[in-house]
């Protein structure tokens, strides 16, 4: 009985719990080498300060003109409708036009790096665009990078000429891109000077 207890029940028998001596540690059996540490490589990234969007100077021929081309169209709306309502509703339309022609951008703070795009503060990831717009024919060179989601507002980045083979290239690693003329609508508005 005693042989029974010593070999089943393992009285006797004590583990002996090997310790590792020196820069291994001993894991179910396995030695491994210590983890080395993470070293962090330096991120290439390109930063700059630019406007949210391209505003024009407006003379006071701009806004003169802008008024004439109300009263020409109250006179044709009158004319054509005798409605004064119409009328009332294109002075506030042209009114409302002229307030926010004057309206000048905020100057941002933009950052282009591996982890994504920061505008102002809020950063987006690579993985929210699908791709990327390098817009040809503007006045400052600009890429728009066009959202995954249907409804959601591409993000339009401004830079420096000098400043656009490096934003490209980055931003190339992460997103596809393709090259895109001005919309018809963009380039009215640039002739308007708006």
């Amino acid at each position: 009985m005693l042989l029974y207890n010593k070999v089943v029940n393992n009285d006797s028998i004590q583990p002996n719990p090997i310790t590792p001596q020196g820069p291994f540690d001993y894991s179910s059996g396995q030695l491994s080498a210590p983890s080395q540490p993470q070293v962090s490589v330096p991120k290439e990234e390109v930063r700059w300060m630019a406007s949210e969007y391209i505003f024009h100077e407006k003379s006071s021929s701009w806004y003169v003109t802008l008024a004439f081309i109300t009263i020409v169209s109250c006179g044709l709306v009158y004319l054509l409708t005798r409605q004064y309502v119409s009328i009332g509703v294109i002075i506030v339309l042209a009114t409302a036009f002229g307030v926010y022609a004057n309206i000048k951008p905020k100057t941002l703070e933009f950052l282009v790096d591996s982890s994504g795009v920061t505008v102002d503060k809020k950063h987006f990831n690579y993985d929210v665009f699908k791709n990327i717009e390098i817009i040809e024919g503007g006045v400052v060179p600009s890429v728009n990078l066009i959202p995954v989601k249907r409804f959601a507002v591409p993000v339009t980045l401004y830079f420096l000429p000098q400043q656009e083979e490096q934003i490209l290239e980055i931003m190339g690693e992460f997103l596809p891109s393709e090259i895109k003329r001005l919309e018809a609508i963009d380039r009215f508005v640039t002739r308007l000077r708006f």
